[in-house]
């Protein structure tokens, strides 16, 4: 068995060991990977800017056609609103002026409903305050209060609401009082006179002699159950409207009948 050569083996050690101390005392490791990133850089700057640039571009169409979505459902809605309505033969569409929700304070999603809009409509467009708002052959409120170019809208089921109103089957007369939570009483109805569940009630009518209030005949909402004692003079009825108020984007100011 051949001997093997311990000078040989001193040696390579000893160069290694040399290599190992030049390398370390002149940075040469640095350097080269210095070298490297030198060469390799512009095109790696490039690439990158390519696909920082090819991001930022589809970032940008994502959003303009999310723009275009949201602008192209808003047409179909409006333009369904006003089908819908201009085929409501109950309210004159020569005296509709459609509105839209701009707002609606205090209103807060799964803890409390609508009491009041604010719609983007005002006495430079003829609202006034007392005008009816309605959707479709629906009372939605009246205008309480309006500006140059908004207007406050007082729901039929908001607490400060009351008009006078009547059973769309029997007429039994009474007044529409807003109960606050979306709720609505028919109150002040004679004991003598016919009220029953799932009756409609409607407006009674008030229009002055300019043509302006509410007209006759606007759905209010739908009897779902009746209080009456055979001791009291008067009865009432609770009354849910017809139309969910969270969804209505577009309604309608009567500014004349």
């Amino acid at each position: 068995m051949p001997q093997r050569n311990p000078t040989l083996f001193f040696f390579i050690l000893f160069i290694s060991a040399v290599l190992i101390i030049v390398v370390s005392k002149f940075n040469l490791l640095n350097l080269a990977t210095g070298v490297v990133q030198n060469v390799f850089a512009p095109a790696q700057t490039t690439l990158r800017n390519i696909f920082v640039k090819d991001e930022s571009s589809a970032k940008q169409e994502n959003l303009e056609l999310a723009s275009k979505l949201v602008e192209q459902q808003k047409l179909i809605s409006d333009n369904k609103a006003l089908k819908d309505q201009f085929q409501t033969v109950k309210v004159n569409s020569t005296y509709l002026i459609p509105a839209k929700i701009v707002g609606s304070p205090s209103f807060v999603p799964g803890l409390s409903v609508p009491e009041e809009f604010i719609i983007n409509l005002g006495t430079e467009d003829g609202v006034k305050a007392g005008q009816a708002v309605v959707y479709k052959d629906n009372l939605v409120g009246i205008i309480k209060k309006a500006n140059n170019s908004f207007s406050k809208v007082i729901l039929v089921s908001a607490s400060s609401f009351s008009l006078t109103a009547k059973t769309l089957s029997d007429s039994a007369s009474g007044v529409a009082r807003g109960k606050g939570g979306g709720q609505i009483i028919f109150e002040n109805v004679l004991l003598s006179q016919r009220i029953a569940k799932d009756d409609l009630v409607v407006s009674r009518g008030s229009i002055n002699q300019e043509g302006e209030g509410t007209a006759p005949n606007l759905i209010i909402g739908k009897i779902v159950s009746v209080n009456k004692a055979p001791s009291s003079l008067f009865q009432s009825a609770k009354i849910m409207p017809l139309i969910d108020f969270h969804a209505l984007s577009t309604i309608f100011v009567v500014v004349k009948q």
